[in-house]
């Protein structure tokens, strides 16, 4: 899935305060769900959020691998819901 677009450009200096605002909340959470965040900052004009890698696809790739069984495209999906909902808290 793409990335949804902020209502204000990152490229602007708002955009960039709010990407960083987000990254440095982001940087904050603990959450078996959420990737953790290293390190959040400014190089030049623009805002990197360093995060830890993962090997793999995206959620579109994972649904194409092969037919999956109901119960499991469920238990991924609340998953993905429950890093969500703790990220709205944060």
């Amino acid at each position: 899935p793409g990335a949804a677009k902020a209502s204000t450009p990152s490229g602007t200096p708002r955009g960039q305060d709010r990407l960083l605002r987000e990254a440095q909340a982001m940087a904050k959470l603990t959450h078996h769900n959420v990737l953790p965040v290293h390190d959040v900052g400014v190089a030049g004009d623009r805002v990197f959020i360093a995060m830890e890698l993962v090997d793999g696809g995206t959620m579109r790739d994972w649904e194409r691998e092969r037919p999956r069984p109901w119960r499991e495209v469920v238990q991924t999906l609340v998953q993905a819901g429950r890093g969500l909902a703790a990220a709205q808290k944060s």
